[in-house]
């Protein structure tokens, strides 16, 4: 017998807006769209992973489950916090606030407040 080592990696991207893919005639993305959607509660997502597409819910399925939920609640909050942080950056750069305000806003110090909006692109003046 022959053994073949493959070190194969195929990458699919699939772009799922909850508002209409969601009740997609394609099970796949109905349930995907579903499954990741940040509007619906993880015990909700259990409820419908097992109603509408037929997959038991295992102490172990439930638990990714609730990991996913979290992930992409994190994945949101993150995205909140670097909005924030551009929001202050443009305040600071356009002087509409001091550095000392938009350092304490963000909780860093005025000098790591130059370095990072630097690094980002955008101007620092005193």
């Amino acid at each position: 017998m022959t053994r073949y080592d493959y070190d194969l990696l195929t990458t699919i991207f699939i772009n799922l807006n909850p508002e209409k893919t969601i009740k997609s005639e394609n099970t796949l993305i109905s349930m995907l769209s579903t499954l990741l959607s940040v509007n619906i509660e993880s015990e909700e997502k259990k409820r419908v992973l097992k109603d509408k597409y037929g997959i038991a819910m295992s102490v172990e399925l439930e638990r990714e489950v609730s990991s996913m939920c979290n992930l992409s609640e994190a994945i949101e909050e993150n995205g909140i916090e670097k909005g924030k942080t551009i929001a202050i950056y443009e305040l600071v750069q356009s002087k509409d606030i001091i550095p000392k305000v938009g350092a304490e806003k963000l909780g860093i110090s005025i000098e790591q407040l130059k370095n990072d909006m630097e690094i980002a692109g955008f101007t620092f003046s005193n």
